[in-house]
């Protein structure tokens, strides 16, 4: 438990003297000692360490005492007179949230130089115990400059005011002796420099928490090309792989997927493998992967489908196959075994492919599902499934009579139309929706004469 101390240092008046002389002795002049002032210090167990020859210490700082020893710097001062980024309340709460919604939060030590006030030096010590474990006293009047985890130490003060239960828990703290300003900054740089995060794929498939990393671990364990091909540390494949995917890919796709959906967890996890099962006996380049006669390189090299953007891209497919009844064997009418996906193919060519590479957005993502969508000539017939769908629900209840003057304007002047249009978002010619909502009307009418 930090505690503080207080100590004052007093002098003893001297007796006056009492001897009787004859005559008067000459006056002498005494020097008037100055007591060296004494301040309160907070008491710190921690233990000692050694880093390029000079002494640091580890210790945990009680978060009740976090407003009291951290000011964080102004964002009105200049950079070059701050040892710290400027801070980003944003993160800050976003860091805040996590500490008050997490059962188990996690926060990394973080890292602090001491000014100490020149006349106070000498009360800045290290009481050893056993070893280089024992007690860091210093002065109160000492400021404590963040060096690494200013982000940290805001979010954790935001999250003790609303809950103030918290602020018996501590966070550990690396202590290093007082130093200027440019060495605060130049230690700044090197925490950060040297810093490494890991990728994409690794925080996903550590992130027990999202039920997105969760769909993407089953569905990588669920589908075998996948269980096989994916890559769980990288984000981007070497020439030399032995994988073809990457499970932030993985992960990015079933967001495709799923935009908007309401299914819930294991209704996702179940549709989700079995959609990826599927496209798997679709594509004959992954059928040869699974049977080693095409090895991950070639695949890769040759091949679109060896890509993020074709799982992305034929996700897009998905969103819109994964709403109608009997889906497995629409899919099987669009004839993807017929894709030419090698990278040759002209067909790409300013639509993925820009210059002779691969473009990955939102964009050519969209464009290449489009592209497969309109491959199966089902358009029609499909947007037909999902505007019928959609006018079930939307006149739940209605009488005939008023569903039948509801839809007696043409699609293209129809408030209806252009409010299912909207909610559907087929991304359909305009032609191909009218004659898709003319069958799902008269189809609506027979349903409910």
């Amino acid at each position: 438990m930090t505690s503080t101390t207080s100590t004052t240092s007093t002098t003893k008046r001297p007796k006056a003297s009492t001897t009787k002389t004859a005559t008067k002795a000459p006056s002498t002049t005494q020097k008037k000692v100055v007591p060296f002032k004494q301040t309160p210090t907070y008491q710190f167990p921690c233990v000692r360490g050694i880093q390029s020859g000079k002494e640091y210490y580890t210790t945990m700082i009680p978060l009740k005492l976090l407003s009291k020893l951290f000011v964080l710097e102004s964002e009105e001062m200049p950079a070059e007179m701050r040892a710290q980024r400027k801070l980003n309340i944003t993160r800050a709460n976003k860091l805040k949230d996590y500490v008050l919604t997490s059962k188990h939060y996690t926060l990394s030590s973080v890292t602090v130089t001491i000014d100490i006030p020149n006349e106070q030096l000498g009360q800045f010590n290290f009481a050893e115990t056993q070893g280089d474990v024992g007690t860091l006293n210093v002065p109160m009047d000492s400021r404590f400059l963040i060096a690494d985890g200013q982000h940290r130490i805001a979010g954790l003060k935001l999250a003790l005011v609303e809950n103030p239960d918290l602020k018996d828990e501590s966070i550990s703290c690396v202590v290093f002796l007082h130093v200027n300003l440019e060495r605060a900054q130049t230690m700044f740089h090197d925490l950060n420099h040297h810093v490494s995060k890991p990728n994409k794929s690794l925080n996903l498939l550590y992130d027990h928490r999202s039920d997105e990393s969760d769909l993407a671990r089953q569905v990588m364990r669920g589908v075998p090309v996948f269980a096989q091909y994916t890559d769980t540390e990288q984000t981007t494949l070497g020439a030399k792989s032995s994988k073809v995917f990457t499970f932030n890919a993985i992960d990015e796709a079933n967001k495709y997927l799923f935009t908007n959906s309401q299914l819930s967890q294991g209704e996702k996890v179940e549709k989700a493998i079995a959609f990826w099962k599927a496209i798997t006996a679709e594509l004959p380049e992954w059928e040869r992967l699974l049977a080693k006669e095409y090895a991950p390189s070639d695949v890769r090299q040759n091949f679109i489908c060896g890509h993020a953007i074709a799982l992305c891209g034929l996700a897009h497919l998905g969103f819109y196959l994964l709403r109608q009844e009997n889906w497995e064997s629409k899919l099987q009418r669009i004839g993807l075994r017929s894709v030419d996906w090698s990278k040759s193919n002209t067909e790409f060519e300013n639509r993925i492919i820009f210059g002779g590479r691969i473009h990955k957005n939102r964009t050519t993502i969209t464009a290449l599902g489009e592209w497969l969508w309109r491959r199966c000539l089902l358009v029609e017939e499909t947007a037909e499934g999902l505007i019928l769908d959609w006018m079930r629900e939307h006149f739940k209840g209605w009488d005939i009579a008023d569903i039948v003057q509801a839809l007696a304007d043409a699609p293209d002047s129809s408030t209806t139309a252009q409010e299912c249009s909207t909610a559907l978002d087929l991304h359909c010619e305009a032609s191909t929706f009218n004659i898709a909502w003319s069958h799902a009307t008269a189809a609506l009418k027979r349903e409910r004469s």
